[in-house]
């Protein structure tokens, strides 16, 4: 089978509303399929902006192109959510993904499957990471299904969903699920998908870990940087 080829790069400023757009449209699909993602900017609109703002400036947003054409991006990092994580998980290394998005032009050739097994080996060579760590929103069943056929499992190993946030407003995205990242179920999509890095005069793939790391209000991890979207 011929192989997609497509071009991925740090995710800068100038990307904002191209993300923004890409969530927008993907909201408008998830209506047709009975949930609620994202249905709303949360908790608003400028809050939203602003993280989004924030994972370009830290450097831990992606852009997959094709050409001119916006195919999917995505956010990872080292540092774990404590709403989300035990302290004892945030201690083992793993990385976090998050705003995992394809445009629906691009939908169903595998990308996000490949996308998220790339994030993962990326997690490992820059990270020592082994394991990939998601959390989604928790009323959509379907998401819930498609991480588990690409091998995740909630962290006590079953397939059962774990909710560990169940008001929706303080934190809708509250069902977790981990993979090891030397599981091989999605490795057969990840490919027929190439990812190439494009040159960039950017910082180094670190970010700032006192936004998990130091007190924090209760709005302030609500809003931080590692929400899903």
């Amino acid at each position: 089978m011929p192989k997609a080829i497509y071009k991925i790069h740090r995710a800068t400023p100038q990307d904002l509303n191209t993300i923004i757009q890409l969530i927008d449209e993907a909201s408008k699909w998830l209506r047709l399929k009975g949930t609620d993602q994202w249905a709303r900017p949360w908790p608003d609109a400028e809050s939203r902006r602003q993280r989004i703002l924030d994972g370009m400036r830290n450097g831990i947003t992606w852009i997959v192109r094709d050409g001119d054409d916006t195919v999917a991006t995505i956010s990872m990092t080292s540092v774990g959510n404590p709403l989300l994580w035990s302290p004892e998980e945030r201690r083992e290394p793993a990385v976090y993904l998050h705003r995992l998005v394809v445009s629906r032009k691009y939908a169903g050739q595998g990308v996000g499957a490949a996308l998220l097994e790339w994030a993962a080996q990326q997690g490992r060579i820059r990270y020592g990471a082994e394991i990939v760590r998601i959390d989604v929103w928790q009323d959509n069943l379907a998401l819930h299904s498609y991480y588990r056929r690409l091998g995740f499992k909630s962290p006590s190993g079953t397939d059962e969903t774990e909710v560990r946030v169940r008001d929706k407003n303080f934190w809708p995205s509250g069902a977790v699920f981990q993979r090891d990242i030397s599981n091989t179920t999605a490795h057969h999509i990840s490919q027929r998908i190439i990812f190439i890095p494009e040159p960039q005069n950017s910082s180094p793939f670190e970010i700032s870990r006192h936004r998990y790391d130091t007190p924090f209000s209760a709005f302030a991890l609500r809003t931080a940087t590692a929400s899903p979207w």
